[in-house]
């Protein structure tokens, strides 16, 4: 996706008249007009950029860790 495409998603979530917190559940790489990777992941549903991908935690690594 590129920058301009996440910048259009920002905006028309942020016009939305439900603003509830999106999850994030689907990143693509952002790439530039260029065709040139920025090394960000954005969010296809809202265009939240992050700087890396957020690491899944494995469902045995939570059992342990929320005890």
């Amino acid at each position: 996706m590129t920058t301009n495409q996440v910048a259009i998603l920002r905006m028309n979530w942020r016009r939305g008249t439900d603003l509830a917190a999106c999850e994030h559940s689907n990143l693509e790489l952002e790439w530039n007009e260029r065709g040139h990777s920025t090394g960000h992941y954005a969010c296809s549903l809202c265009g939240e950029s992050m700087a890396a991908r957020p690491r899944t935690i494995s469902r045995s690594a939570q059992l342990f860790t929320n005890t």
